[in-house]
């Protein structure tokens, strides 16, 4: 969500077989499609499922449970003899669903990806990066001598990232650097009645050669569905975990990340779920919190997992509470500017 945050792209619609030019403001609770026309604009239900398409990237966009904010706008120009009409109406989307396609249904939802933005900060694992400081010539030959021949064992041919056809030593650079990540995988898991939810680190490599390594390291909830759910649904149990991270670190947060994969049988297709919400950030780099990446993973399961079994009975209680933490927040900013 964050690479749309705060941006504005031109767009058409498509209302009832016939096709609208617009523009979408992705600005969190003030997101907004404008559509204009000609024609007059008739939206039957606006909280069905309005379908257009982002110019920019050709992105296909869905939205989602929406609410007028100014419906049958018109406007008239005289030239000559007759007179000219314009018609616009402005919505708000709750949920905004972008992707290769249209988001038609949510009845073969499979999978969930989802982050907070204060995520990755309490699951900080300062350890998970480590240098090998006693390195030679010959030990790193071995590690790629011994990697090719597990490819070759294990997919039929060699393989290695940069070149699988390598056969031969390298020469390597005197002295060599060797750096390990260690870090956690599965932090924790958990059961809810809509499925299993896992928490990963997702380590991703972007450059590799002369101009360096580059690894990023995010951290991301994965939720497996035992059947399929609304957007609406899914929304609302990811907004459970969003308050029980609000409360460990202390800090106001938002939802920056939801993905959704969809069973459509022999291909599948990926969406990204844009909520409007706030998203205030907060430029704290370093914060304590109640939990960590150290701790044990049984012991973070528990955890989590007595959090949402408790949910139903305690929830106006914790949502006072994740309240009080926004207005103290808030405050805070304020005084500060």
């Amino acid at each position: 969500m964050k690479k749309y945050n705060g941006n504005k792209f031109s767009c058409e619609f498509v209302i009832d077989d016939c096709k609208f030019f617009g523009e979408i403001t992705f600005d969190g609770i003030n997101t907004k499609a404008e559509i204009w026309s000609s024609e007059p604009i008739v939206i039957n239900r606006v909280s069905d499922n309005i379908y257009g398409l982002i110019y920019d990237g050709m992105k296909y966009i869905t939205l989602m449970d929406s609410i007028f904010l100014s419906e049958n706008g018109a406007s008239t120009a005289r030239q000559g003899d007759k007179y000219v009409h314009r018609y616009n109406c402005i919505i708000h989307p709750r949920f905004v669903a972008i992707g290769s396609e249209w988001l038609e249904n949510t009845t073969s939802v499979e999978k969930v990806w989802f982050s907070t933005d204060k995520l990755e900060k309490i699951f900080h694992d300062h350890f998970a990066y480590r240098p090998v400081i006693h390195v030679d010539e010959s030990l790193v030959n071995n590690l790629i001598k011994c990697d090719l021949e597990y490819s070759r064992s294990k997919y039929g041919f060699q393989y290695n990232i940069n070149d699988h056809i390598i056969n031969k030593y390298h020469d390597i650079g005197t002295p060599p650097s060797v750096y390990i990540y260690t870090g956690s995988k599965e932090i924790l898991s958990f059961k809810t009645g809509l499925g299993e939810f896992s928490l990963y680190h997702i380590e991703g490599q972007t450059s590799y050669g002369g101009s360096g390594v580059k690894s990023d390291i995010s951290t991301q909830f994965y939720m497996s569905l035992n059947e399929s759910a609304s957007v609406e649904k899914i929304v609302h149990e990811c907004w459970k975990v969003h308050n029980f991270i609000k409360i460990l670190s202390g800090k106001e947060d938002y939802l920056s990340k939801i993905c959704l994969e969809i069973n459509g049988g022999e291909e599948s297709g990926y969406f990204e779920i844009y909520v409007s919400t706030d998203t205030v950030e907060y430029s704290d780099v370093h914060f304590d919190s109640l939990l960590n990446a150290k701790m044990e993973r049984d012991y973070l399961s528990e955890i989590f997992q007595k959090w949402f079994d408790r949910h139903e009975d305690w929830k106006d209680a914790r949502n006072q509470l994740c309240h009080t933490y926004s207005r103290i927040q808030l405050r805070s900013a304020t005084l500060d500017n």
